[in-house]
């Protein structure tokens, strides 16, 4: 489920744009299957370099590039989700220089 601060993003006509195309241009790559397991059809569009945080939300360069985002399977998904943690906050700038930023104590 969505945290309270993205939810208006992804209830945006942009997002959705954003993630029918990405759907598309998986469906024609491979038929639309799961970018992890490859066994079953992807289900879920998600951030997946670089998660998103009320600092990056209104960023498109992170919210609505095809670069971030993978079509995952309900279950790959939901074990991504839940045996990891999330990767630092990352900030793309022009030029290609990637700034990590440090988790909060």
């Amino acid at each position: 489920m969505a945290q309270e601060f993205a939810k208006s993003f992804y209830n945006s006509k942009d997002w959705k744009d954003c993630r029918a195309s990405y759907i598309d241009k998986r469906i024609a790559i491979d038929g639309g299957m799961c970018e992890t397991c490859h066994q079953e059809l992807g289900k879920i569009v998600h951030h997946n370099k670089v998660w998103l945080t009320p600092e990056n939300i209104n960023n498109p360069n992170v919210t609505l590039n095809h670069d971030n985002l993978k079509y995952d399977c309900q279950t790959c998904h939901n074990q991504e989700k839940e045996g990891e943690e999330p990767e630092p906050p990352r900030y793309y700038f022009e030029g290609g220089r990637v700034v990590l930023i440090p988790p909060e104590e």
